[in-house]
């Protein structure tokens, strides 16, 4: 029987619990901007990030992954301590956050999918797609190999039917291979009638920008493998291909070491873990919420992802987790 309420009294059992110890948090950011349509909850408003890291400077202390990492397994995790992260590596990581976080003097590591340089990522070419129909009364059907989509519009809402088939599209389409992505979306177009090419505004930065970002010291520049997919999806060869290969790439562009990977959608397999660690990574984040312990294993560190919200709700939101 499901008891109302049940889930909400363990997460804070469980941090109470938690709060006995030690424990350092490992924020996540995606973007950020201020989007009309955000459907996915990528977006952290600039005005927000701003109130946010003020919050962050004066209750708890901004450290780098790396020395988090340090700390695991030897003894507690820096007191107040706090990590930032950025995953996917967007233009408006340089061109926004980095002018704020360097405001503040935050350090933070910004996972880059070395695939997606210069380019519009899937699901934001999606979401322009179906934002851009007046109406969506037909229903749409995607069929890739054994994989199929059906989606039928049951919302008299227009807003909402557009999110419900984002929602469902990407859902679908997260667990295709790269190529079988693209001809998802060739599809989506042909059914929307699309013909608008991407928007530079909106999309991965270019390797010239990335090593801009990384020539910043308070910046770390981590892998987000090379296509961004579903690794529990994978072959193990293709994982090794994906983890390995972006890191050799990174590596090569920036003239340093890249020590610090993320798992794309959060998705690992029971060899993921491994595999990261033999690519000679130190540590790798997940999308598991919770704080970071002594214990912790630096190959799954846990995250929480920060919300959309202004700086007296986001120290009351900090402060619950952190002490």
């Amino acid at each position: 029987m499901r008891v109302p309420g049940l889930k909400f009294v363990r997460s804070a059992v469980r941090w109470s619990s938690l709060g006995l110890q030690r424990h350092a948090l490992v924020l996540g950011y995606h973007r950020i901007a201020a989007e009309a349509s955000d459907p996915h909850n990528l977006c952290v408003t600039p005005q927000h990030l701003v109130e946010q890291l003020e919050v962050l400077k004066s209750v708890a202390s901004p450290i780098p992954l790396e020395q988090l990492v340090s700390s695991l397994g030897r003894e507690a995790p820096p007191r107040r301590g706090v990590v930032l992260t950025f995953d996917d590596g967007y233009l408006d990581n340089l061109t926004t956050a980095l002018p704020v976080l360097r405001r503040f003097e935050v350090p933070a590591t910004v996972f880059v999918a070395t695939g997606w340089m210069g380019r519009e990522f899937w699901w934001d070419t999606l979401n322009r797609m179906i934002q851009s129909q007046d109406r969506l009364g037909r229903p749409l059907e995607v069929s890739i190999d054994d994989k199929r989509l059906r989606w039928h519009p049951r919302e008299s809402d227009l807003e909402q039917a557009k999110r419900d088939l984002i929602r469902a599209a990407g859902d679908f389409m997260r667990k295709l291979s790269p190529t079988d992505q693209t001809k998802a979306l060739g599809v989506v177009r042909d059914w929307c009638d699309f013909q608008d090419g991407d928007d530079p505004q909106v999309r991965g930065m270019t390797w010239e920008e990335v090593s801009r970002l990384a020539s910043d010291d308070l910046i770390e520049i981590g892998s987000h493998t090379i296509s961004h997919p579903m690794l529990c999806e994978s072959t193990i060869a293709e994982q090794r291909y994906e983890i390995t290969a972006s890191k050799m790439e990174l590596e090569k562009a920036l003239g340093r070491p890249v020590k610090s990977f993320c798992y794309p959608n959060g998705s690992f397999s029971k060899d993921t873990p491994r595999i990261v660690q033999e690519a000679r990574y130190d540590c790798a984040c997940t999308t598991v919420s919770g704080p970071a312990v002594r214990r912790s294993n630096p190959y799954l560190l846990p995250r929480l992802w920060v919300p959309d919200i202004p700086g007296e709700r986001f120290r009351r939101w900090l402060k619950r987790r952190l002490w």
